[in-house]
């Protein structure tokens, strides 16, 4: 990637565009010559640039081209991916996790989304990224057996992962802090509890399912914005039997529009599928296969 690119692609984070229809220059300034300032255009005007583009009048063009490069990378560098050992899932999301983004990892009862989080969790752990695995439905003896299983089937999982059995939204942050995880793994999101305030401060009335979910995808979007390691988090969800996560279809179209990512698992036969069904950060409809092979679990490409 160029450095014109690069640095439209920073604005684009900052103004929240498509980073293509944003333009910039360094033109003279018509005030205190010989200096010259920077401008953006978007929307079809040239205009100042927005918060934290705001820099003094520039000496050249190339002190002007320093400049940039290095508030680019400021902004830029919280989004990079963190990529695993697991080509599959990687692949499913566009190369891999991006910092501060929630994805939503969906499938009905039995579909094996515990399964495919553990392996996930176990190839990001494997490729260096810090991991921190909470569930709110299973005790941690539950879940430590349930990792015995994985490697028994040939997965890696190494024991750098940190696991945690919480419902509680505060102590699964705290620990988040704590281990400092770069990647935080949620399951299953539908039971976590959240403080009775929360809801209704947001407007969306008393702690039913809904309010929980809605208030939670709000408070994981505050905690990848503002945490120092600008951690991804991926929320493990039930859906129903008619693939929505919840019986109001309206609340359902709000969480997943707040999704970065949304990866559906399922059943096909004997085997798991993972499909990208949203993703702003890479293309959808990806599919990839995980089969159980002479007791080993084995990933197969899909078309």
């Amino acid at each position: 990637m160029n450095l014109n690119n690069f640095v439209r692609r920073a604005f684009a984070r900052t103004l929240g565009l498509p980073w293509r229809q944003i333009r910039y220059r360094v033109v003279p300034d018509a005030i205190c010559p010989p200096g010259m300032r920077l401008e953006v255009e978007h929307g079809g005007r040239w205009r100042v640039p927005p918060d934290g583009w705001q820099p003094p009048l520039f000496e050249s063009v190339g002190q002007a081209a320093g400049w940039l490069l290095k508030r680019a990378l400021r902004i830029v560098a919280p989004y990079r991916r963190l990529a695993s050992a697991w080509g599959g899932f990687d692949r499913c999301l566009g190369g891999g996790l991006v910092r501060r983004t929630r994805t939503l990892l969906s499938g009905g009862p039995g579909s094996g989304k515990t399964l495919v989080a553990l392996k996930a969790a176990g190839a990001l752990a494997h490729a260096g990224v810090r991991v921190l695995y909470a569930t709110a439905e299973e005790a941690l003896e539950s879940l430590r057996a349930s990792i015995t299983r994985l490697r028994a089937m040939g997965v890696r999982f190494p024991p750098s992962v940190a696991l945690l059995a919480s419902a509680d939204w505060g102590a699964i942050e705290a620990e988040a802090g704590r281990v400092g995880a770069e990647v935080v793994f949620l399951d299953t999101a539908n039971r976590v509890a959240l403080d009775d305030g929360w809801a209704a401060r947001s407007g969306l009335g008393p702690a039913s399912t809904r309010a929980r979910l809605h208030a939670l995808m709000a408070r994981v979007g505050v905690m990848v914005r503002t945490s120092r390691r600008s951690p991804a988090v991926v929320l493990l969800c039930h859906v129903n039997e008619r693939d929505r996560l919840l019986a109001d279809t309206t609340v359902d179209r709000v969480l997943q529009h707040d999704a970065d990512a949304i990866v559906r698992v399922s059943r096909v036969g004997d085997a798991i599928e993972l499909r990208t069904t949203k993703n702003r950060n890479g293309p959808d409809g990806v599919r990839t296969l995980l089969d159980r092979v002479s007791g080993r679990l084995r990933e197969f490409s899909a078309p």
